[in-house]
């Protein structure tokens, strides 16, 4: 939006032309509105009244009463054009409305205009009793004392005695006040030393009366009055006049968090109503809660005569007071809310802490058909809130995050519009829903993660295990008295602390609106804070430790710190209980429905049980089992570095387990990660091979453990498979040709809680290896990743070879593939008696063909072995050998 200042007429007439045809009866977001005020004043100020008139009525088809402080500014403005328009009647109707309800107002101080507009018709009519409203609310708020307006009412009166007889009978606090502000403006005209003293004295009178309203206590002398005097409260006892709380504005969590305190304020008062005065659109919210009565607070007139108490909360108290002990607060806003209902810390103890809501049986019956109708059963599936009101509270991660829970369950995610993304076949988005319906599917399920939100305040209402994740404001305090309700922050890694930002103050650290302390939570510290503070979560989705290594673990732990097995001889029974526990447990395994005798994995797991059970292990991010030549592990890659980057993966938290058939090449396939060469040959044969093998893996712990091709035999990824310790495994079902088969070890891999991806039917390389990744990432690997792409000479051979040159690559992983040295023999000949030269490389693997190859093409080139080729251009770097 232009400045004001350089606008021209012409362009400001045709923008609120445009605004009225394009906007009318649409809900415009809130940073809306600032704007058309601002052109509003424009056109006032430049003599174009009646334009200015027209625009402010059609905002209010624009949904601004949604927003308080947006409503209030509009009102001024617009009672203001009607004024200078000549439509005295709507304007005076106006500011009779919001001059006579003090309880619309989050700052007091915004009355200050409308209490004298409101005086100002008093005084011209001779209404004493809306004058002496008037007066009282401009002298005992800061609202005269901010804008002068009280000083221009005295003026106009004539001054403060004349005022005073004209208001008829004021409190004597009022008239004290008044006095006060009356001495102070003679005092100021002596002098500086006096003005000071004058002025200084009514401030502080005054602030000592925004302490005692902020405070709490009866406020019901802000109200007016039907008749002349004052009102005795005391002479009220025996009606049945109701106590009234109001809040003229949401949000949901501030308004469940008062609940307590209500329920405390109804059995404070048990023989009286409790009015909770509030929005229309909010009263949904409390359906059930029999201890009070939700009123429409846009169509509530009171007077001091109707209500035995008033509370105002719209002057939210909870702000006031963490903004008086920023950064340092102390105070949950349950307990600021009570107190400013006038409810002692005992009384509140009394009632809990814990907000209410109620989900009714039709709501609950509902919820439950429309589960099942997308095939779920009730507590099966994680919810996700993944926005707040304010977007700096949002976690920028969050589509990434429930992608990654919905390979292990099924997610729910929620909003109140049409949500985009979160595209996953284990996801269900609810954003279609009215509020109550929400809540009645959150009810269902077991689990919530969401952000600074009210549905965190709900699910502790519904007593529902909460991950929430928290940045600016102090998570702890919020959730303070929330027994079910972890709190996730990124302080530790950013290293701040809650700094109670709002949406009007940008990040220190980031210069914009998104949360540092929010953007940098790691996905896996998130995934690890839920399962280790939910361990019956754990249980229920563990595709995490194995389970007979659990086991062990916790008999080893619970053994060690018995008091039986202290001492030397407590030691020996401990070995002699653990090796009959082990060989009970493990001697025996099961592989797919046979019984097979696995003495390794027995000596292994006796080995680890007298290994200092007590030891953690080393966390990894990802650990990629590649069984595949080189043609695979570079197509990997690709995968395996774009995982790396959009997972926030550390490199050196990656672990890839590979055949040797590319060794030599790791340093250009993966320099920052570590790679274990696996030797095949030996795991079959070498007894003590696998249980170093075994040993080296298990002292890992890893997020992700991924196996996109089995070694043949098969038996050897599926042992590998099972020793690895790993929250989140998958393995692929490739080439089963037999359906039993596959049905066995889909069967296996679903007792052993992997996951296992089905590819059998496609053979090329290029189509499974993507296909794999994407089932287990979902819409993370919707992009596929750029090729790996390795720069080289273009030159490279020609340092050794002259000429012209053919090159024969004679590798395969597979042994069977090969294609034979006669073939390539008759390849040879044939371009060597075409004149050109023969390059043959191989790999690491292929130095068995070397004799083979000297035989034929002794007499065709002159044989160049590994170690002079290798001294010559550093092939050996490389992995390629020149025979």
């Amino acid at each position: 939006m232009p400045d004001k200042q350089v606008w021209d007429i012409t362009e400001a007439l045709a923008l609120a032309d445009t605004w009225q045809n394009r906007f009318d009866g649409k809900n415009m977001p809130e940073g809306f509105f600032p704007q058309l005020h601002a052109l509003a004043e424009y056109l006032h100020d430049n003599g174009q009244v009646q334009r200015a008139v027209d625009l402010l009525r059609s905002e209010s088809s624009m949904g601004v009463s949604r927003f308080l402080g947006h409503r209030l500014e509009h009102a001024r403005l617009l009672s203001r054009a009607l004024f200078d328009a000549g439509e005295s009647d709507e304007a005076l109707k106006l500011v009779e409305y919001y001059g006579s309800r003090p309880y619309l107002f989050d700052d007091l101080n915004k009355l200050g205009y409308f209490l004298f507009c409101r005086s100002a018709h008093c005084l011209a009519t001779h209404d004493a009793l809306k004058l002496a409203h008037c007066v009282t609310l401009l002298v005992e708020t800061q609202a005269g004392m901010k804008d002068a307006n009280l000083i221009r009412i005295i003026q106009q009166a004539g001054g403060i005695n004349a005022l005073i007889r004209a208001a008829g009978s004021l409190d004597f606090s009022t008239r004290m006040l008044l006095r006060v502000f009356g001495l102070a403006q003679r005092l100021a005209g002596k002098g500086v030393a006096a003005g000071v003293i004058g002025r200084g004295l009514h401030f502080a009178v005054n602030i000592l009366r925004s302490v005692s309203r902020l405070k709490g206590g009866n406020l019901v002398g802000l109200l007016p009055r039907r008749t002349p005097g004052k009102v005795r409260i005391r002479a009220m006892v025996g009606n049945n006049h109701p106590v009234v709380v109001t809040r003229a504005m949401g949000g949901i969590g501030d308004l469940l968090m008062m609940t307590p305190g209500l329920k405390a304020l109804a059995r404070k008062h048990p023989d009286r109503e409790v009015w909770f005065a509030i929005p229309k659109g909010f009263h949904q919210l409390f359906y059930g809660f029999e201890s009070i009565k939700t009123v429409d607070i846009d169509h509530l007139e009171l007077y001091q005569e109707d209500c035995f108490a008033l509370h105002n909360l719209t002057e939210c108290p909870a702000s006031r007071v963490e903004t008086s002990t920023l950064p340092n607060v102390k105070q949950n806003r349950i307990d600021i809310f009570a107190a400013a209902m006038g409810i002692t810390a005992k009384e509140l103890d009394s009632v809990g802490r814990t907000p209410v809501y109620t989900v009714t049986d039709e709501e609950r019956l509902w919820a439950i058909s429309y589960l099942a109708q997308k095939n779920l059963e009730p507590g099966q599936a994680i919810a996700i809130q993944p926005y707040a009101a304010d977007a700096y509270k949002n976690y920028p991660h969050m589509e990434l995050l429930a992608t990654k829970l919905a390979r292990d369950t099924s997610v729910l995610v929620f909003h109140n519009s049409p949500l985009q993304g979160y595209e996953n076949e284990n996801i269900l988005k609810v954003d279609n829903c009215t509020l109550r319906q929400s809540i009645a599917l959150l009810s269902q399920c077991k689990m919530l993660v969401a952000v600074d939100s009210a549905f965190v305040h709900i699910a502790a209402a519904l007593a529902i295990e909460t991950a929430s994740l928290f940045g600016p404001t102090n998570g702890e305090l919020f959730t303070k008295y929330y027994d079910k309700c972890h709190v996730i922050h990124g302080h530790n890694v950013t290293n701040c602390h809650s700094c109670w930002r709002n949406k009007f103050v940008v990040c220190p650290r980031t210069h914009s609106n998104t949360s540092k302390c929010l953007y940098e939570i790691d996905i896996e510290y998130i995934t690890e804070e839920i399962f280790n503070s939910y361990p019956e979560f754990v249980e229920e989705k563990a595709t995490t430790i194995d389970e007979s290594l659990k086991s062990i673990l916790n008999f080893a732990k619970e053994k060690a710190s018995s008091p039986k097995y202290s001492g030397g001889l407590g030691r020996v029974k401990f070995c002699i209980s653990g090796i009959r526990w082990v060989f009970s447990r493990c001697f025996l395994t099961q592989k797919y429905g046979k019984f097979s005798l696995q003495i390794e994995i027995f000596f292994f797991n006796l080995l680890h049980f007298f290994e200092k059970p007590f030891k953690k292990h080393r966390h990894m991010d990802l650990l990629l089992v590649q069984p595949n030549g080189l043609g695979d592990a570079i197509i990997n890659k690709a995968y395996s570095d774009y995982l790396i980057e959009r997972m926030h993966f550390r490199k050196d938290r990656v672990l890839i387990l590979a055949t040797e058939t590319w060794k030599g090449l790791e340093k250009e396939l993966h320099p920052d990660s570590a790679v274990f060469f696996f030797n095949k040959q030996k795991f079959e044969t070498n007894f003590l091979y696998r249980l170093s093998l075994y040993r080296y893996l298990k002292k890992y712990y890893f997020s992700y453990v991924l196996c996109n091709l089995r070694w043949k035999p098969r038996y050897i990824t599926d042992r590998l498979m099972l020793v690895i310790s790993g929250r989140n495994k998958a393995i692929a079902a490739h080439e089963n040709s037999d359906h039993a088969q596959k049905v066995l070890f889909q069967q296996w891999c679903t007792k052993k809680k992997m996951n296992c991806v089905d590819v059998s039917d496609i053979r090329s390389e290029f189509r499974r290896i993507p296909q794999f990744y994407k089932h287990v990432f979902g819409k993370i690997i919707e992009t596929p990743p750029r090729r790996t792409v390795f720069h080289r000479s273009a030159c490279l051979a020609s340092r050794y070879v002259r000429g012209n040159y053919i090159v024969l690559h004679v590798g395969n992983a597979d042994v069977r593939r090969r294609w034979g040295v006669e073939k390539f023999s008759q390849v040879g000949e044939y371009f060597a008696n075409k004149g050109y030269q023969i390059l043959i490389v191989g790999g690491y693997c292929e130095r068995d063909l070397i004799d083979a190859f000297d035989q034929k093409f002794k007499i065709l080139i002159d044989q160049l072995h590994l170690a002079v080729s290798s001294s010559k251009c550093n092939t050996q770097s490389l992995g390629i050998g020149v025979f």
